[in-house]
């Protein structure tokens, strides 16, 4: 069975304070703290309410990360942004899903048509972070 000043301590050190600072929040000495550390309860309670802080803190950055996704969606759109924000915006959003480099197969210029065909060239563009960085400091010099 765990007391009131074991869950106090406990409640300390799940927010990472040491078990020093930890026993002199709750009012006893960092000694009793280390032996608390052995008994199997205070263990079990202890992994229980970490476990706890790690489900609470994963659920806060899942929403965090659904706002930082809207953020990116809004910059992307945004008419008004400059282009090279609005690419390092696409390009952050790329590369958190994986995709750090893009490949595009799209028509060479109409200038370059084959006289013998009639057709353009294929040009492959691979758009890497690197390049979109480049991009953009052409595009924004500051």
């Amino acid at each position: 069975m765990i007391n009131h000043r074991q869950h106090a301590t406990i409640r300390a050190l799940v927010t990472g304070t040491t078990q020093r600072h930890a026993a002199e929040l709750v009012g006893v000495c960092p000694q009793t703290v280390s032996e608390w550390m052995g008994d199997a309860d205070f263990r079990r309670a202890l992994a229980d309410a970490q476990r706890d802080a790690l489900v609470d803190a994963g659920g806060a950055l899942l929403a965090l990360a659904h706002e930082a996704v809207g953020t990116l969606r809004e910059v992307m759109t945004d008419p008004d942004a400059p282009p090279a924000v609005r690419v390092r915006a696409a390009t952050e959003v790329l590369s958190r899903v994986g995709m750090p480099a893009t490949t595009r197969t799209i028509p060479g210029p109409m200038d370059t048509i084959d006289a013998d065909t009639d057709e353009r060239p294929i040009v492959h563009v691979t758009i890497t972070p690197e390049l979109a960085d480049q991009i953009m400091r052409e595009q924004d010099p500051d």
